[in-house]
């Protein structure tokens, strides 16, 4: 990007200014980064989030809707849950977010209940991933594709 253009050239400048003393001045010292305009995340309203769940087909479906509405997790991080990140006696998620870090989600008791009911109907036979949370129609880990579909 340009800002990371910007700093390296800032970066160069100084070294070659402060440390070889092969340049007097900087030249880029005055050299502003650009700034990014910062805008609010958009989100659905109380009514549309309460039609989007009456939409959902199946417990599994309205409890991965139910998990995105209330927890804000990326979809990589709900597709990649584990049935062993679910702890709904002590009300919590595991979450493996980007670049393998992992935090604690507290789950209120629409997440809570979700799940119970996804966990009550959720497929055991024949699954490819037997650890996947959120299992296909094909019995393996949910994909990416499908809940981009279903949302």
């Amino acid at each position: 990007t340009r800002s990371r253009k910007v700093s390296s050239l800032r970066s160069f400048f100084t070294y070659l200014t402060n440390k070889t003393g092969k340049l007097k001045t900087n030249p880029v010292e005055q050299l502003e980064t650009p700034k990014l305009k910062k805008s609010l995340p958009k989100y659905l309203t109380l009514e549309q989030s309460i039609e989007l769940l009456s939409k959902a087909g199946s417990e599994r479906d309205y409890c991965i809707l139910v998990l995105f509405l209330n927890c804000g997790m990326r979809l990589s991080e709900l597709v990649g849950l584990n049935l062993n990140d679910v702890h709904l006696r002590e009300a919590k998620l595991k979450i493996t977010g980007k670049g393998n870090k992992e935090r604690i989600v507290y789950l209120n008791q629409a997440c809570q209940d979700a799940l119970k009911g996804y966990l009550a109907v959720r497929p055991h036979d024949g699954l490819l991933d037997r650890n996947a949370l959120f299992i296909s129609r094909q019995r393996r880990r949910i994909s990416p594709k499908t809940v981009q579909h279903l949302v």
